[in-house]
């Protein structure tokens, strides 16, 4: 692969060709290098490179040529082209940068060389060097050639007469080498290899099938292909909807827009019924909905007076119910609904203020308008996943503006609406959907929280207010770089005195921003918008959620852990942050509660053979004591695992389990990996269940760790370790970086 072109490099022939020793001369012709890294086009498409390579002591010769007539050329495969083809006589005539001539040969290319295009004296070496890593072997090591030798065969290529000779090949097949090189002037042209019909028809012609239609879709642009307009009234064709940002209101919902709608109707069910590859439920809905409609056409032919806004409004619900009597249907309906009501977020204010009050009158107006393009969605699903349905509903659904009887005030482009294209894009569409791994949609409603954001001398701390089961769990997060809140775990802080000052602070702050909580696979997920600081818009970072078990009297969790999430589908819109949430933040503030942070000493009691843990605090001493080494592990990490303080003799005590522990002796610095760690390789790490236990070991001898890193983590290597030691079991394991931190802290 070439680093500078980003595709595979050039071979001439395969190492073990049988003609490599025949080959006398290779001639490349080579585009420059693309702008950078993604980029395929070269930069100047109309400069080239001329390498000519022969097997023998000479270096590659090299030179660029400006094609004039390959200006622009890559606009034409993107139907932006503006160039008539003709080149004029000044574009092609200028000086000529290389007049050496090839090896072997008077050839300077002099005479189709026009210039360097745009090229600088930097440039020009710089572009002939990166064509010819294309070719590798180009840059192989080369024999040393006399001088002697040089001037000879510089003497014949000047001296030689060159002619032109027509030459008959023979075909491939079966001829020798004597074959090829005599001439044969009675031999026939060789047989093209591909054979008849040269030219077919692609629209009626197929080998097995002589009937079939091979094109059958036309093609499609990435934009609008760069026309020039040459009157006022010419506009471009596009089966694509109208520009919202262009259209104008007019007469909505009325008389004609409701009887078009109908008419829409009928023909969108008689064209699907003609589809072999409809359902025979749906197949069965579109007859009845066909044959409904034209009982509603001739009943107003032969009594006209029929033909009011309330016998098109009634039989746009009753075809509504013909749509919604299958179960199947009335699932991918309630699926799309909310999309089809939230259509009229999609226009301004002056606008959307039309369309509301038409909403207000007739409130399912977005439900009778637009159900035909429901059918060509019903029609492409068939047996597909049904929430593929939002996917394709999306790029239909400003039909409905349309419909209802807004137009557009065409510019250059001219939306024509066409029941046919829609169906075959949504086919195509369909197809590379059911290919693709989609954002996954979330399940459930939606709940809003809030993070309020306080600026501390170390940067920045949060406060997350977590909806859950009808109320909101509380957390503080300290020392975070900015404002957002990278997945990682964190300690939360959750005494009183904390909760209560950060209440406090949020109820006069506007430094808040709204968060969302979903349920996506049974999975928590949460959602946190975040504002681009140039453009004013806005993305989602979706994490999934987990944190420790709140506490009983303020909810507040001790932990938090975010983990990012793979590609989900975002919530719509920022949400509005509810007015509950102030009602907590007051809660909080009036908590009179304060808790006393403390000191713990860790130690053992050789004579009672008892764990001591001293706390030392403001006014505050007490002692524990614990004979069980899991008791001690569950008493050490209570503030972090119970979501608030320890109590004792009236006070609540507070203590951070990874700062505020002293271990006195090193007999016990094995406590340091599960007071850190909830879980630490329980299968694995072994340790002494008691202090008596603790107490009967004996010193060993001293080993080494050597680390290694694997595919996912590292793994550890005990050196000079006796003989059935429990610490081998600990070399099965993967470590992460953190958790070898503490492995190595135990003495």
């Amino acid at each position: 692969m070439n680093i500078h072109y980003q595709r595979k490099c050039i071979a001439p022939l395969r190492y073990d060709s049988p003609r490599r020793t025949h080959l006398d001369e290779s001639i490349y012709n080579i585009p420059t290098t693309p702008w950078g890294f993604g980029w395929m086009a070269p930069q100047q498409e109309d400069i080239r490179i001329i390498v000519q390579d022969t097997p023998t002591g000479a270096n590659p010769w090299s030179t660029i040529i400006h094609v004039p007539h390959l200006v622009g050329f890559a606009e034409k495969f993107r139907g932006l082209a503006k160039r008539d083809g003709n080149v004029a006589p000044e574009e092609v005539f200028h000086h000529v940068t290389n007049v050496h001539p090839m090896h072997g040969r008077g050839v300077t290319l002099s005479s189709i060389q026009a210039s360097v295009g745009d090229l600088s004296k930097v440039q020009f070496p710089k572009i002939l060097d990166d064509a010819l890593t294309l070719v590798p072997s180009t840059l192989r090591r080369r024999e040393p050639v006399s001088a002697k030798k040089e001037k000879e065969e510089e003497r014949l290529s000047q001296n030689l007469p060159w002619q032109s000779t027509f030459h008959t090949v023979g075909t491939a097949g079966g001829s020798t080498m004597d074959e090829r090189t005599g001439l044969a002037l009675t031999k026939p042209p060789p047989t093209p290899r591909r054979g008849t019909p040269k030219y077919i028809d692609a629209y009626t012609y197929d080998f097995k099938t002589p009937k079939k239609r091979i094109i059958t879709r036309r093609w499609f642009y990435e934009q609008t292909p760069t026309q020039i307009i040459e009157s006022d009234d010419e506009y471009y064709d596009s089966t694509q909807p109208l520009g919202i940002e262009d259209v104008w209101i007019g007469e909505i919902d009325t008389l004609e827009t409701r009887e078009r709608e109908l008419r829409r109707l009928h023909y969108a069910a008689k064209h699907l019924i003609e589809q072999s590859s409809l359902s025979n439920d749906l197949k069965f809905c579109c007859k009845k909905i066909e044959r409904y409609c034209a009982i509603q056409f001739g009943f107003m032919k032969e009594n006209p007076s029929l033909k009011t806004s309330e016998f098109f409004l009634d039989a746009l619900r009753r075809v509504k119910g013909i749509i919604l009597e299958d179960s199947s249907r009335l699932e991918i309906w309630n699926v799309l609904l909310p999309h089809r009501e939230n259509t009229v977020t999609l226009l301004n204010t002056e606008k959307r203020d039309a369309l509301e009050e038409v909403i207000e009158q007739i409130p399912d107006v977005l439900q009778i308008y637009g159900n035909n393009l429901f059918l060509a969605v019903l029609s492409t699903l068939s047996n597909r996943n049904p929430s593929l349905a939002e996917y394709l509903w999306t790029p239909i659904s400003e039909w409905i503006f349309y419909q209802l009887g807004i137009r557009i005030q065409y510019d250059t482009t001219k939306s024509v609406y066409s029941f046919q294209a829609i169906l075959s894009n949504h086919r195509s569409r369909t197809k590379t959907l059911s290919q693709t791994d989609l954002p996954k949609r979330a399940a459930g409603e939606e709940e809003i929280g809030a993070i309020f954001w306080k600026e501390s001398e170390t940067g920045f701390d949060a406060m997350l207010l977590i909806p859950h089961d009808g109320r909101y769990l509380t957390g503080i997060i300290e020392r975070l770089r900015e404002r957002w809140i990278p997945p990682k775990w964190y300690a939360c802080k959750t005494t009183a005195q904390h909760l209560k000052e950060f209440a406090e602070e949020s109820l006069a702050s506007t430094d808040k921003t709204p968060i969302v909580i979903s349920i996506v696979q049974n999975t928590q997920v949460l959602w946190v918008p975040v504002m681009d600081e140039y453009d004013d818009d806005f993305r989602w970072g979706s994490f999934t959620i987990a944190h420790g078990k709140p506490g009983t009297r303020r909810d507040s969790i001790p932990w938090l852990k975010l983990e990012t999430t793979i590609s989900l589908s975002p919530p719509n819109s920022i949400p509005a942050i509810p007015d509950s949430i102030d009602d907590t933040l007051r809660k909080l503030a009036r908590v009179k509660h304060r808790a006393v942070p403390v000191k713990l000493m860790v130690s053992v009691n050789k004579h009672r053979q008892v764990y001591e843990v001293n706390l030392e605090g403001e006014s505050f001493e007490e002692q524990f004591e614990f004979s069980r080494t899991s008791e001690l592990v569950r008493f050490l990490r209570s503030p972090i695992h119970q979501g608030e303080g320890y109590r004792s003799k009236g006070h609540t005590l507070t203590w951070d389990h990874r700062n505020d522990i002293i271990y006195n002796e090193d007999s016990i610095s094995f406590l340091i990996p599960l007071i850190h760690r909830s879980r630490f390789y329980p299968a694995e790490y072994q340790y002494p269940k008691t202090c008596k236990a603790l107490l009967a070991t004996k010193q060993g001898t001293e080993v080494s760790i050597i680390t290694r890193i694997n595919e996912s983590g590292f793994g550890i290597l005990f050196e000079d370790l006796p003989p059935n030691s429990s610490l081998s079991l600990l070399e099965e394991a993967t470590f992460s970086k953190s958790t070898l931190m503490l492995l190595t802290e135990c003495e």
